[in-house]
């Protein structure tokens, strides 16, 4: 019995030993990730049109960078937009657009839905390693009835290896 229960406290350690391995390597994959370091409200008072927004930017390996960008609102609109732009720093507090993309939802290309929610999520190849990237993201929401309101969002920097 003594024998069958030192077994068991060996196997009990093996496999919290191992838990604690993996809970470190999903720490290391977050390290290559970074969402919103600053936003600001362009146009109207914070949240009257939009709930909240989103942004990140991953080190998808080999020199390419993932953006997400989502933009969600308190009630149905006519027109969402989304412009994201990708920068890369040139001097510390300096950043230039690499490049960027508009997206644009229009309420009557989804009649069975109401429009108040937009993400979008690819990937832009390509980008020089060993340099620093944010995201820098435009959202806007448009309700004829309602008005309109304008987010501003970045990232913080995330060094590309």
């Amino acid at each position: 019995m003594k024998k069958r229960l030192k077994l068991y406290g060996i196997f009990i350690c093996i496999l919290m030993t191992l838990m604690m391995q993996f809970q470190a390597f999903a720490f290391d994959e977050y390290a290559k990730k970074q969402g919103i370091e600053t936003i600001e409200v362009l146009n109207s008072t914070r949240g009257r049109l939009i709930s909240s927004v989103d942004v990140q930017i991953t080190d998808e390996g080999k020199g390419t960078v993932g953006a997400y960008a989502e933009l969600l609102c308190h009630e149905a609109m006519d027109e969402l937009l989304i412009w994201v732009y990708l920068e890369r720093q040139v001097s510390t507090g300096s950043w230039t657009t690499v490049t960027y993309k508009q997206f644009d939802w229009v309420a009557e290309d989804y009649p069975n839905q109401d429009l108040d929610m937009a993400i979008v999520s690819y990937d832009i190849p390509n980008m020089k390693r060993g340099e620093k990237y944010r995201l820098r993201c435009v959202f806007g929401a448009f309700s004829d009835d309602l008005g309109s309101e304008t987010w501003r969002a970045a990232t913080g920097a995330l060094y590309l290896e």
